[in-house]
Order: structure tokens, then sequence, then C-alpha cells
């Protein structure tokens, strides 16, 4: 629900990689075309859309936290944004993919209002397991699914198109033979088209704090064992109240030393206000998200359970480590394996843990200091040996709370022919496949400044326009 695009220097790089058309000036027009934005502050700064079909506002629901974190950021020096704008080093509310506080997803917004139309036929329950490829001209002509433990082909009039998302399509492109060469062969896969599929994965890791203590009693719960009662259930369904809050609440995009872009406006790390902090949920469901040992969960956040503490949430944005995806197996079915080296490069762990750092200084100025925050200083198992607080204690702390946000790229990666890494075109066709398009994030060249959904938006529509255009549909 995060909706954030990115920086517009992202978009410039990829297109200065040999992906003409893929500039700022060139795709903030279809982000635009998406939106139906109600942000007041920035309702009319040219670079939102009121007429799309993805709902944008702010929560209806803030705790005194967000306030809180916006103030002392600025005290800080760090500007009031709007990070969907071309400035994005600074500090803002978070602007979410909701109505009224209700979950506004591609289904609600896009799907359900056409879902009716003669040629939109979607069927449900079905696997894709293959794309089906003439290997004597190397066009793509249909795909293989599965549904009800019965194999289907649907054929394709023009063009077969992946959406899968970057373990999806990676995935059902080297079942189908397109794919790394040695690969391949291990396999048993006969070879189509040998193309660096899943050799190049990016993602945004973080951390899971630093977490704050408030001991002064304010007017807006922040705990959730406090939030479950009758008028906050009621509120809900009015779309009010603190069930309307995804609990990220406010955001500062900061500029750390160990960025590998000098340009001192592009921000490198993410650091997301929380209005809870682990340990407040007891249906484990954040545990199960972040990846947190038991153990760690127990004995680090449990303590806090039902008293007034919050947390941060630093995400690197521009990782210098690469990862990459395989097949496990021939199975359609069995998921992919994928290695990803975490902090290979200890610049990128150094980056995480001085954001931390900014986000202890952002907590420390007086609108904080006015509801009673304190860093909580009961040192993270593990870390024990290291002086609380330092540098070297901060590091430890990520390297033992380090978590991912799902937010994997690149796998089909998009470049020119000449780039050895690239899989698709500029206008997401395979290279060396007629027919056969890519449209999700795995296409994304280069870690964004930011999350993934509005880039996924932004993807789809513009790949809609090229797709009409190379079909003579328009």
């Amino acid at each position: 629900m995060l909706y954030t695009r990115g920086n517009w220097r992202d978009f410039d790089l990829w297109n200065a990689s040999g992906n003409p058309g893929w500039s700022y000036k060139e795709v903030l027009p279809y982000f635009i075309r998406a939106e139906d934005a109600n942000l007041r502050d920035f309702q009319h700064n040219g670079y939102h859309g009121k007429r799309g079909y993805l709902s944008v506002e702010y929560s209806p629901y803030r705790t005194l936290l967000a306030p809180a974190f916006v103030k002392s950021a600025q005290q800080t020096g760090l500007p009031y944004i709007d990070y969907n704008s071309r400035d994005q080093l600074g500090v803002s509310y978070f602007q979410f993919t909701t109505r009224r506080g209700l979950r506004w997803s591609a289904a609600r917004g896009l799907l359900n209002p056409i879902k009716r139309r003669k040629n939109l036929h979607v069927l449900s329950g079905a696997w894709a397991t293959k794309v089906l490829i003439d290997e004597s001209s190397n066009k793509a002509y249909g795909v293989e699914y599965t549904r009800n433990k019965r194999t289907f082909t649907a054929l394709a009039k023009r063009e077969v198109i992946l959406s899968a998302g970057a373990f999806g399509s990676a995935k059902l492109l080297m079942l189908s033979g397109i794919g790394p060469r040695k690969h391949l062969k291990e396999l048993g896969i006969k070879r189509i088209k040998s193309l660096p599929v899943g050799e190049t994965l990016y993602e945004h890791p973080g951390a899971i704090g630093p977490v704050f203590t408030v001991s002064k009693p304010i007017d807006k719960n922040i705990n959730f064992e406090s939030l479950i009662t009758v008028p906050n259930v009621i509120s809900y369904v009015f779309g009010k109240g603190p069930f309307t809050s995804a609990f990220c609440e406010a955001v500062a995009y900061v500029k750390t030393p160990y960025s590998p872009y000098s340009d001192p406006d592009w921000p490198d790390v993410e650091l997301i206000q929380v209005a809870l902090q682990l340990g407040d949920d007891p249906t484990l469901g954040g545990q199960n998200f972040f990846r947190v040992k038991s153990s760690i969960l127990n004995n680090y956040f449990r303590p806090l359970y039902n008293t007034r503490a919050f947390m941060y949430l630093p995400m690197l944005m521009h990782t210098r480590t690469k990862g990459s995806m395989k097949l496990k197996s021939i199975n359609p079915y069995d998921h992919p394996d994928f290695k990803y080296q975490y902090f290979e490069d200890d610049r990128d762990l150094k980056a995480i843990a001085h954001g931390i750092l900014t986000a202890i200084n952002i907590t420390a100025q007086k609108p904080f200091r006015d509801l009673g925050v304190k860093l909580y200083t009961v040192p993270l198992p593990g870390c024990e040996s290291f002086k609380f607080n330092s540098f070297d204690y901060w590091q430890c702390y990520v390297r033992v709370l380090t978590t991912t946000y799902y937010h994997y790229i690149a796998t089909t990666k998009m470049g020119p022919a000449s780039d050895p890494t690239a899989v698709v075109d500029a206008r997401l066709r395979v290279h060396g496949v007629k027919n056969l398009r890519v449209a999700d994030v795995g296409i994304v060249p280069t870690a964004p400044s930011g999350h993934i959904s509005a880039i996924a938006y932004m993807i789809g529509e513009k790949a809609a326009d090229m797709i009409k255009r190379d079909n003579y549909l328009d």
C-alpha cells in the first residue's frame, strides 16, 4: 500500500543505459495516468493525477508520533516534500494506495470495473507451466497451463505477455528453454535461446529497528492491544479510526556517505516511521513477515508488549550487492532457488547503520522529547559485546535483524542487445524471441529509490501503449 515512485534520477539512469523511452520525463505521464489522488497539500503541483483507477491518499488516521517525526526531521535540516515529485531528499507523510483507509488494489481499481467486458477472460485456479515457442522461427505462439489437474493450451493471435513477477516470469522463461545455457543443460531443458535470465537480482535489504519508548500519555493509541475496541471497529466501518492506518505513518529519505551515487540529492536510505513495535503484534504476523527468530522476538521485543513503544524500518535503496535465481528443478510447481549475499559489500551494511543513527538523531529533537520518547537501551541479543549506540553496535544490530522488503527485481532485466546482462529490450520484448514480452518489475534494471508497486503500475501502463503501437491497434 505504500506508494513511492522512486527518484527521477532512477529513470534517467535507465534511459542512459540504453533504454530509450524510460527517462523520467517519459514515464511520469504513466504514473499520473494511473492515479486518482487526494493529497490536499500536493494535489495541484503537477505531479499527480485525478482521473485514474488507483486511489492515492494519506492515511485518515495518524498517531501523534507522525507529526513529531515530520517536525523533528525538519529541525535536523530535512525539508518537507512531496517525495513523488522531483524532490525526494526530505521528509513527508506516507502516501497510500487506499480509499478511506481501505486497501485499493489493482483488482479493485482496475479489474473490477471492466471484468464483464467480452474481450477479457480471467481464468482463476490456473498455473502457467510453459511458453510455447516454434523452434524453427523462434516465435512464441501460446502458453501451456494446468487447471484441476488437467493440462491445457492457450494460443496467442499476436503476443504472449508474461506478468508473473520477478521470480515467476523468470521461472517460466527458463522452463520454456530461455535462460543461461549451462543452467538449462544441467536440468536437461532444451535450449531455445541463451539469455541471462535470473543472473541479475536486486533487492532492498533493511533492518527492524531501532525501537523507542514513549513515557508520556498521548491521546492516540500506539499499541496493538489497546486498538481492539468496539468504537474502533465501528470507526473502521466508516473509514475512520486506527484500523484505517497501515501503521507506517511517515517517511524520510536521507543520504549516507556510503551511497554508490555521488549526487548529494539522490538519497540511498528510506527511514519508515512505524507507530508500533514488533512485539505488539500477538498474531505473530509481523514475526513471520520479517522472519525474526522467536528467541529475538521473546527476549528483545516482547518485554515491551502493551507498552507505549514504536520503531523505525530503515531500507537500503541502492545496494551494491547483486543476487541471482535458478530453477530448483524442472517441476513448474517448485519454487525457484535464489541467492542473495546480503552485505557482501560492507558499505551496504554501513549505509543502513548510518541510517539508524540518522533516525536516532531525528528522534532526539524537541517534538519527540515533548512526548517523552527515549531510545530503547536493552542490548540486542548477540550484540552485547559492542558499546551500545556505537556505529559498530548498529552494524551488529543490522546483521542480527536483517530483513527483506520483498522488492525483488531485474531477473529479466531490460537493456539493449549489446548488454550481456539484458533479457528484454526497451519495448520489453525478449531478445531473440518473437512475439514474447515481459511486463512486470523483473525488467527493472537497477534498484529504484523506493518501493516497487507504483513502478509496477507504471510499467503496466507503458507496456499497454507499446503493445498497442507494435500491433497497429491504436
